[in-house]
């Protein structure tokens, strides 16, 4: 007998038995070789036999897997189809315009409210660029056009005005982010007509109070100066001292007359700034020679940082009067005696930035976020204590914008404040032009 291994890859998989019955004969080197050949021969068939069903078992079961994976899959991709379905639902069926941009600034979606809104069908919309909307939709939407493409990629909300024939629009952007990725941006789109024309109605309504109310508290206020002056017969102290209570709540009501009147101005348009070269120290001085009486009451530091070098700004010089002593005071009333309030200005970019710092009580996080409200006060004793409407810090807010600038505060209770605002730099005409075409070159490589 002659047994053998089967050998395939290097393992025995197997053996093969040769015997001859004649004992007579014994094998010999030849069969020997021969046998080996024969075995080799046998275990690669085996092997690859084994192979082979191991790949159809692995077959079969890549095949269920694939099946069931697919299965998986097309389950997945339905119930996409209809959220997909009922979100398109729900976008259409929407009272407010929903616009959406891609990342690369082109308009990828429309719906019918947008539609209506925008006044055009969507096929003249989608597909089109940013830079390539203010050509369809008209001048009037280059406000919306630019905000989109300053916001593209951001990740705050933001607000957006602008007017389309005799309608308001509200653009409402809000940037889409994947992680950190952005995905593009999404405009809501409102019109708000009818809200500015009541937002105007009562603005011209306050106006008219506030200029009828004047009057008679011109009068009161006259005829009580008169009565302190003793100009028609002697008066008591008791008697002066009501006087002098009377008159001062007349102040305050005044106070807040014309910080109503100046709402109303704004909120309806007509304030109109006389835009000039204005020296930023010159005004800042006048404002603190005004101001000084009540810094020296209160035997405050007032450490002024404003350059007399600092480029001309550009600036309507009642309002910016307005928006410093506004600041300025206010700094004043909140700042407990022997503070320190600091006003400084340098030059960035096309902008002056102005700060007025002090020492006083701060702003806690939570009122941080409404001190440019109307009406809103805190709820510190001290800032209880100082006379106020409210109604400053939402003024100096909106003519600091009318200029094109910004404001915002940093504060921590205990510590102080710091309110700081921008104004544009005066431009000469040549600049102005370059920077116009500049813009508008950006504009279109967008």
């Amino acid at each position: 007998m002659l047994v053998l291994p089967l050998i395939a890859r290097n393992a025995v998989i197997g053996l093969v038995r040769l015997y001859t019955l004649d004992l007579s004969r014994t094998f010999q080197l030849i069969d020997m070789q021969l046998a080996q050949t024969l075995s080799a021969q046998a275990a690669i068939t085996i092997d690859n036999t084994r192979l082979i069903e191991e790949l159809r078992d692995a077959a079969r079961n890549m095949e269920r897997k694939v099946a069931d994976r697919t299965e998986e899959l097309e389950r997945t991709m339905r119930q996409q189809q209809v959220e997909a379905s009922k979100t398109q639902a729900i976008i259409e069926s929407v009272g407010d315009g929903v616009v959406v941009i891609d990342p690369l600034g082109m308009v990828t979606w429309v719906n019918a409210a947008a539609e209506r809104i925008l006044d055009r069908p969507r096929e003249q919309l989608l597909g089109l660029r940013l830079s390539e909307i203010g050509q369809v939709l008209g001048e009037s939407t280059l406000p919306w056009v630019r905000a989109m493409q300053e916001w593209l990629g951001g990740d705050s909300v933001h607000e957006e005005r602008m007017a389309i024939g005799e309608r308001t629009i509200s653009a409402i952007l809000s940037p889409v982010t994947l992680g950190r990725e952005a995905q593009g941006l999404v405009s809501v789109l409102r019109d708000v007509t009818r809200d500015v024309e009541i937002n105007r109605a009562k603005s011209e309504f306050v106006s008219i109070v506030s200029h009828e109310l004047r009057t008679p508290m011109t009068a009161v206020k006259g005829y009580v100066d008169m009565m302190l002056r003793e100009m028609v017969g002697p008066i008591s102290d008791e008697q002066r001292s009501f006087l002098q209570i009377v008159r001062t709540n007349i102040d305050r009501l005044t106070g807040l007359v014309n910080d109503l009147l100046d709402i109303s101005r704004i909120e309806t348009g007509r304030l109109r700034l006389n835009l000039e070269r204005v020296a930023l120290s010159e005004v800042v001085d006048d404002v603190t020679r005004t101001l000084y009486p009540r810094v020296s009451e209160k035997q405050h530091i007032l450490d002024v940082r404003v350059p007399a070098t600092l480029p001309e700004a550009r600036a309507d010089v009642k309002s910016l009067n307005q928006i410093l002593t506004n600041l300025i005071g206010n700094a004043i009333n909140y700042t407990p005696p022997s503070g320190r309030i600091t006003i400084s200005a340098h030059a960035d970019d096309r902008f002056l930035v102005v700060n007025v710092a002090d020492t006083g009580v701060g702003i806690a996080p939570e009122a941080q976020r409404r001190v440019f409200e109307r009406f809103f006060r805190g709820d510190d004793p001290y800032v209880r204590a100082a006379t106020g409407t409210g109604l400053g810090l939402p003024i100096v807010q909106s003519l600091v914008e009318l200029h094109g600038g910004r404001i915002w505060l940093q504060s921590e209770v205990g510590k102080g404040s710091t309110f700081s605002f921008t104004l544009p730099l005066w431009e000469t005409e040549s600049d102005a032009l370059l920077q116009s075409v500049s813009d508008s070159l950006r504009l279109e490589g967008q």
